[in-house]
């Protein structure tokens, strides 16, 4: 069983809690280089310059974080709580343009527990979903050896079959103090309640013997891994009993109704014209059923196609071709070529590799694939000649992502979109 203990939370000081819309940042593998610089303009204590700093001079990025850490600790900026406490976080938001989920919410309320978390190898008590790639990662250690510090918290999703998780956060958030409360740009409002003594009892008891699937996040959880291994063998150290030896994460229960995946569409491009023309023929010469609506299709098509992606039982894409051409591809009677795979594994494994040249694991097919979760975004790139083809799927369930998990497989890279990411700068955890 995973073994979740409250900390004592680095966090931003009271003369910055009424700024904590403009400090906090996204976490750093969806920084774009033009956001980077806007959240290093929008407050001079934002997190970016500790999560995910900007080159100056030739500086090192990462000493740099580890000066800025220092002195916001200096100055009061940051404050080190004296006592081991969960944090209670509740962040409401509504789902981005374009998202492609069934009866939305006008509002959402994910409500998150940030813990310490031993850790431990992957298969015992904490399951990894996404397979890693090795830069991130490297990044990561390079942060976390300057800093030592975890920054950024691992998000899991807690096996919660009974919901006393659920329904234990619920309750205490009404007898929590508030740390913060404020919303941010994006219309996105962010609740922090520190949780201690008799009520952080209450939370340890309703998550005692759970299981953890990381949502995301898994390069964090394995450079806190590597970081570990590379402590070991230092004098001080004790296996079992350091700082060193757990990672912060932000749990949410399997139960929670405001638990969002999105589905994420493939727009491919790069591909020589003849293999996007003869697509439906090859797909159909190869088992698969294949509707094709010529075009020019009409919304009307567009949306009985991506209902077939939705309620289908097998496997079921959505493909928009060129000349405004739309398919329903279907595995239903594919037989040994994959009827019975996860519809994502199938897309990356077998249809972009087979059908369109496209091997998504090597650097030259991973340049040919973008990703949105804007369907309407999607078929507008295909008509404007921005993208060859677009592949609709049906976004995963949380039971499937379980399911593969503890299985001891893995998906595709994008296979998962939990919504939205968890921000960097409510708490922070210091290793030493």
């Amino acid at each position: 069983m995973a073994v979740i203990e409250p900390f004592r939370g680095l966090r931003y000081g009271p003369r910055l809690a009424d700024s904590i819309a403009d400090v906090i940042a996204p976490p750093y593998d969806v920084i774009s280089s033009e956001l980077q610089d806007e959240l290093h303009d929008r407050h001079p204590a934002n997190f970016i310059r500790l999560e995910y700093g900007r080159e100056h001079n030739g500086t090192d990025r990462y000493a740099r974080a580890r000066a800025t850490l220092d002195a916001w600790s200096n100055d009061g900026s940051l404050v080190q709580e004296q006592t081991p406490a969960y944090y209670l976080y509740e962040q409401s938001f509504t789902l981005p343009e374009g998202a492609d989920v069934a009866a939305p919410k006008p509002v959402y309320r994910r409500r998150a527990v940030f813990a310490s978390v031993a850790l431990e190898p992957y298969g015992a008590s904490i399951f990894p979903h996404e397979k890693t790639l090795a830069g991130p990662k490297a990044d990561r250690l390079r942060l976390i050896e300057a800093t030592e510090a975890n920054l950024s918290p691992v998000f899991a999703i807690v096996s919660d079959e009974r919901r006393a998780m659920e329904d234990v956060v619920s309750d205490l958030v009404t007898r929590s103090p508030l740390l913060y409360e404020a919303q941010d740009s994006l219309g996105e409002t962010h609740r922090l309640w520190r949780c201690d003594g008799d009520m952080a009892a209450e939370l340890a008891r309703a998550v005692d013997g759970a299981s953890l699937t990381i949502a995301d996040g898994h390069h964090r959880y394995e450079t806190a891994m590597a970081y570990r291994d590379r402590k070991r063998g230092h004098n001080g150290y004790r296996a079992g009993r350091h700082s060193l030896d757990a990672v912060m994460m932000a749990l949410v229960s399997s139960q929670s109704d405001e638990l969002i995946i999105l589905p994420t569409f493939r727009l491919v491009s790069g591909v020589e014209d003849a293999a996007v023309e003869s697509l439906p023929r090859r797909l159909t010469e190869g088992g698969l059923d294949v509707d094709v609506v010529p075009g020019p299709a009409r919304e009307a098509d567009f949306a009985r196609m991506l209902h077939a992606v939705h309620t289908s039982t097998t496997p079921t894409f959505g493909l928009c071709l060129p000349g405004d051409r739309l398919a329903t591809v279907s595995l239903a009677h594919a037989g040994d070529r994959g009827a019975d795979m996860l519809g994502v594994a199938y897309l990356h494994e077998r249809l972009l590799p087979d059908f369109l040249g496209v091997d998504t694991d090597g650097p030259s097919g991973q340049k040919r694939v973008r990703y949105t979760v804007n369907r309407d975004g999607a078929l507008a790139a295909v008509r404007a000649g921005e993208a060859q083809v677009a592949v609709f799927v049906r976004g995963v369930t949380m039971g499937e992502v379980e399911k593969v998990a503890r299985s001891g497989g893995t998906m595709p890279q994008k296979s998962t979109y939990f919504y939205p990411k968890m921000p960097s700068g409510l708490v922070a955890r210091r290793l030493a």
